[in-house]
């Protein structure tokens, strides 16, 4: 019997969430990516490369979307349920409702594994892919993004990549680097074009750089000369920073930065950045805010289908238009609650993790109250 009354259950989940993740991924996509696609085409692109674009474009949207797909699924599972007087058979046959609950609850613990999966995992590598097409499609080099500066204690040296950082290829462009003295005071300059890591050949070399078409000059004698050397030259140089570094740099330099890092690559660039001196609080903020998020959101599959459940049973009766306003309605509280916490978050008004976890800690309050206000 209790076999059954999971299977039953399970099987009433599946048909709304996997409407609702098409329904508000839909929705998402039309109103955020939608316009910027037609734009390709209205520019002559490819119908294939449109559709690859917007392949890599899922991911990242779903990934928001779970969480109300999830909540629609139990609105709609339950309330079915209960309306068809399955669940008073149910009650009568001696399950309580704590029972009924549990495969609810295990649905929505597997959705929100599946949420995190999807972003940690999945939606980075298409993000890449994605910028790939785009400067392809754009004929530009994938490495124009903002400059990245480091700064190597070492041998005292601030390095500047103007051009941005490939990282498939290993390839920095527009490179150059200061080496100060014991006063502190510009000692060397080294500018190149091109900078090519050697450790993605060498393990042994994951601090050594090659450097084509630039020259050296060294400051502060009165006879300074400029060395020059071309393409087919180099300047060996050391940087003793970690090129994951360089590469998380260049990754949050990208436009929606938050996206295309997982949990563990924000958790070092926060590290890092709180050791920088130059790294502005709100930067600070909002990386801590992202990092979180990796957690919170899918989370919010599992809140949301505790809210949900004691809802659809109490609204049972007044149809699916309803149990869709009242989706509508948690799903809207949930977001206002998450926005504002993290925009306090972003200013420094409260801790990052707080802003980010301000809607699930509200959502469980509310979601065990109703749940124990449940009488059978």
């Amino acid at each position: 019997m209790i076999k059954l009354v999971d299977k039953l259950i399970i099987k009433e989940l599946l048909g709304p969430f996997i409407f609702g993740v098409l329904a508000f991924t839909t929705l998402f996509f039309a109103g955020d990516y939608l316009l910027e696609l037609m734009a390709y085409l209205s520019d002559g692109v490819s119908i294939y490369n449109v559709l690859k674009m917007l392949l890599y474009y899922i991911p990242t949207i779903v990934f928001y979307t779970l969480p109300m797909a999830t909540l629609l699924a139990v609105i709609f599972a339950i309330g079915r349920v209960s309306g068809e007087s399955e669940m008073t058979a149910m009650f009568a046959g001696g399950i309580s409702y704590k029972r009924i609950l549990v495969p609810v609850l295990v649905f929505c613990f597997f959705a929100a594994v599946l949420s995190y999966c999807l972003n940690d995992f999945v939606a980075p590598k298409c993000f890449f892919k994605l910028k790939e097409l785009e400067h392809i499609i754009e004929d530009e080099l994938p490495t124009q993004n903002k400059p990245i500066t480091i700064f190597d204690k070492e041998t005292n040296s601030l390095i500047r990549i103007a051009g941005g950082y490939n990282i498939k290829e290993g390839k920095a462009l527009d490179m150059t680097c200061v080496q100060f003295n014991e006063k502190n005071e510009p000692n060397l300059v080294v500018v190149a074009h091109t900078a090519l890591w050697q450790g993605m050949r060498d393990d042994k070399k994951k601090f050594d750089w090659k450097l084509y078409d630039g020259y050296t000059q060294k400051l502060g004698d009165e006879f300074s000369v400029k060395i020059s050397f071309n393409k087919s030259e180099t300047k060996d140089i050391t940087i003793n920073e970690d090129v994951d570094k360089i590469e998380l740099l260049q990754k949050a330099e990208t436009r929606h930065a938050d996206t295309n890092m997982n949990f563990f690559e924000m958790r070092e660039l926060l590290k890092y950045y709180k050791k920088t001196d130059d790294t502005d609080e709100e930067t600070i903020n909002k990386t801590e805010v992202f990092m979180w998020n990796r957690f919170s959101m899918p989370l919010a599959c599992f809140i949301f289908g505790l809210i949900a459940a004691p809802l659809a049973i109490r609204s049972h009766r007044s149809g699916a238009g309803i149990g869709v306003g009242i989706s509508l309605a948690v799903i809207l509280m949930y977001y206002l609650v998450w926005n504002c916490g993290s925009n306090m978050a972003f200013q420094g008004s409260i801790p990052g993790f707080i802003g980010s976890f301000g809607g699930n800690i509200l959502g469980l309050i509310v979601g065990i109250y109703l749940n124990k206000r449940v009488n059978y």
